[in-house]
């Protein structure tokens, strides 16, 4: 009797050493590992930490695209996911704080033991521009390794974010551990594919087709697309040339070459008003003191030009601009006596209306000229000074007078492109000018300074020109 009271006693003890020590590993085990995510055969248990506002989206839009995320990795059907309320109770409960700081791999691990997760979703959300930048990555809790890293660039409003989350999921849970290639790129080789399909199938149709016509009718389709194109090809060669054709604005500048017979005549006002005195005859010249003749050495009347072209119609075009001309002669003596004169013309405005007519490249000019000239006429008296063997200048007359001129023009000019072109052309021209009378006063051989007569000039321009110019079109 007394020996079975004895072994109750140790049984009772016992059991009490084997509940206490139950009880206690199992608040131990809660303490350390609280796990709320039910474990299911192939499915893996993972949480969704919110992911960080990299910039341009709002703390609201955060959350909401991470409880987003959350569902669309569960409608997966390969993972379970723990609830954010659930995640946030159990981290209180074990006295971890979480923050914005918490970002590395080792602080993503310790979360993740501590949720009793196998992994964790975390990543960030940011809007450069109109385009959303989507970063997420997978962490297995147990080697705090990155498994799976998917980057998503989507262009448009946060609605578009939206749209992308269930393919961001199905990547999220694919077997690939290689870092995807933007979703909307996915799409686009997807949807390749399945084009290219539909291509492949419309051209066996058409073909198909083809067959299936006659053989007369087939030839005459073919023929009515080669005229086709011969007429494409054709309305392209007519457009190309008449934009080549076409009349422009432009700029010109080029100088007219006169022949050397500007004519001079000089009247004696004092003696004979109705008297003139040609002083050029040929290639000789008759002084009325002198009664000799004299040497004589001419240039070429040179006229340079600059002027601007407006378009007034398709085959007409107005000029606008200014000239200079001038010519000089030298008379020289026996007796050692030199005459120089000088003969200056400064035209503006120069007028001209043309027609224009272009068969690339060639143009024909045809037109009428009208020009304001100012007639500047300078005589220099020269003596021969026997010391130096050299004339000097005796004295120095200038007549200055104001006139008009005419004329017409006609001509070519070869296109070097569309917009450059080199001119020739011939051009009759009438400009007859009568100087104001003025007292001629020279020196004797003594060296005396005697008054001769008033005298008056009449200066006739050459008639016939040969223009070359470079001209510039808009």
């Amino acid at each position: 009797m007394k020996n079975s009271r004895s072994g109750c006693v140790k049984l009772i003890c016992a059991l009490a050493v084997i509940l206490s020590s139950g009880s206690a590993f199992a608040q131990a085990s809660l303490n350390a590992a609280p796990t709320t995510v039910a474990k299911t055969p192939g499915k893996t248990n993972v949480a969704v930490i919110n992911m960080k506002n990299a910039s341009g989206v709002t703390t609201g839009e955060i959350e909401v695209i991470s409880d987003r995320l959350r569902g669309e990795l569960f409608n997966t059907g390969k993972v379970n996911v723990m609830e954010r309320d659930q995640m946030q109770e159990i981290l209180k409960e074990q006295g971890f704080q979480q923050s914005g700081a918490c970002t590395n791999e080792a602080c993503m691990v310790e979360i993740g033991q501590l949720l009793g997760v196998e992994q964790l979703v975390t990543g960030s959300l940011g809007k450069v521009g109109s385009m959303f930048l989507v970063n997420l990555r997978v962490i297995d809790v147990k080697t705090a390794k990155i498994v799976k890293v998917v980057s998503v660039d989507i262009k448009g409003d946060i609605e578009e974010v939206v749209g992308a989350l269930p393919g961001i999921a199905s990547q999220l849970v694919g077997a690939s551990t290689q870092a995807p290639q933007p979703l909307a790129l996915e799409k686009k080789e997807e949807a390749k594919p399945a084009e290219q399909a539909k291509e492949e199938k419309r051209a066996v149709v058409e073909e198909k087709k083809e067959e299936a016509k006659p053989a007369e009718q087939v030839k005459e389709e073919k023929r009515a697309v080669v005229e086709e194109k011969k007429e494409e090809k054709a309305s392209e060669v007519t457009d190309e040339r008449k934009e080549r054709n076409k009349n422009r604005f432009g700029i010109s500048f080029g100088m007219r070459i006169f022949g050397p017979d500007l004519t001079r005549m000089y009247h004696l006002i004092e003696y004979d008003p109705t008297q003139s005195y040609d002083v050029v005859t040929q290639d000789t010249t008759y002084d009325f003191d002198k009664n000799s003749t004299a040497t004589i050495t001419r240039t070429l009347l040179l006229n340079y030009y600059l002027k601007g072209t407006i378009k007034a119609g398709p085959f007409i075009t107005i000029d606008i601009g200014g000239a200079y001309s001038r010519e000089q002669t030298d008379y020289v003596w026996p007796q050692d006596i030199k005459r120089t004169h000088t003969a200056e013309v400064y035209s503006f405005p120069t007028l001209g209306l043309n027609f224009v007519k272009r068969w690339y490249p060639f143009k024909l000019n045809v037109g009428l000229l009208a020009d304001l000239n100012i007639l500047s006429y300078t005589i220099d008296y020269y003596s021969w000074d026997t010391n130096n063997e050299s004339f000097y200048k005796d004295t120095t007359l200038n007549y200055v007078t104001l006139d008009g001129g005419f004329g017409l023009r006609a001509g070519g000019e070869i296109m070097a492109g569309k917009h450059v072109g080199f001119n020739f052309d011939f051009v009759y021209y009438f400009s007859q000018f009568q100087t104001f009378s003025q007292r001629y006063e020279g020196t004797d051989s003594t060296g005396t300074t005697t008054s001769r007569s008033d005298r008056q000039w009449t200066i006739t321009m050459p008639p016939i020109a040969l223009g070359l110019g470079v001209n510039f079109y808009f």
